[in-house]
């Protein structure tokens, strides 16, 4: 899994972009009209932490990544998210196989009732609903889940999961090119808070190591960001996710992270 420099330089000129200029590159990417690559943008949040570590997503807890696919179950605690309600009627699932390759599939909801996916997952990488009802958007809270374990979860009206994991697909190299974190105020205007946020990867088989971070506090330091503008290269299969970690209560933290993504070139 090598970055082609070469290889970048034609893709992009194909693309009728006459100049390398970064932003227009990436406005490419999102576009999708620039061949082999492509774009992963993750957003966590963690509302009412304690004091303590916890991973940043909408689950009191750490993530658990799951050691084997699996047929994933998803539920939401309102009747009204079903195929004729008027909350969400449809999700959508976007995660990986056994093999580490992208899938996805559209799931009916069965409002306060399971429904199972057809596919097998290894890793899901965000939900969100699809179709909906009156309300445009979902009513209850749906969690996707195989047994205890909570992989994912949209809100109340949220419409989408906040997920601060990430995996990269198999025959992809991804490169970290900005990060950023704000610290919210969960009790009250004038209480204090303070907390580390910290952008962790783990290769198959090895620990996990620290990316990056940021130090947020409510007194003038609470909304940061980085550029990384050499990018920190994240192999295929390798697993990412933020933390949290503070000696405060009721602490919510939102993070975010934008993720190149280059497809296997050959030399």
């Amino acid at each position: 899994m090598q970055f082609n420099e070469q290889a970048f330089i034609r893709l992009y000129q194909q693309a009728s972009i006459k100049t390398i200029e970064s932003s227009n590159f990436y406005i490419g990417v999102s576009l999708g009209v620039i061949p082999n690559y492509s774009k992963a943008f993750i957003f966590g949040k963690k509302q009412g932490m304690s004091a303590g570590e916890e991973d940043v997503f909408n689950v009191p807890g750490n993530y658990q990544f799951l050691t084997s696919s699996s047929f994933l179950q998803v539920r939401s605690t309102s009747p009204n998210d079903n195929i004729t309600g008027t909350g969400a009627r449809t999700l959508m699932i976007n995660g990986l196989d056994a093999s580490y390759a992208e899938i996805s599939e559209s799931i009916i909801l069965n409002g306060t009732a399971s429904a199972t996916t057809t596919k097998q997952f290894l890793r899901v990488n965000q939900i969100f609903v699809q179709n909906v009802g009156s309300n445009e958007t979902n009513v209850g809270e749906i969690d996707l889940f195989t047994g205890s374990n909570i992989l994912a979860r949209i809100l109340v009206k949220q419409g989408q999961s906040h997920l601060g994991v990430y995996t990269v697909p198999a025959s992809k190299t991804g490169f970290v090119i900005r990060m950023g974190a704000s610290l919210g105020r969960d009790n009250g205007a004038n209480a204090e808070k303070d907390c580390t946020v910290e952008m962790r990867r783990k290769v198959i088989g090895q620990s996990w190591r620290l990316i990056n971070g940021f130090y947020l506090n409510n007194r003038g330091n609470g909304n940061l960001n980085k550029d990384l503008n050499f990018g920190v290269r994240l192999n295929e299969k390798t697993d990412v996710k933020f933390i949290c970690r503070t000696l405060e209560n009721n602490v919510s933290i939102i993070c975010e992270a934008e993720i190149l993504l280059i497809n296997t070139i050959n030399q």
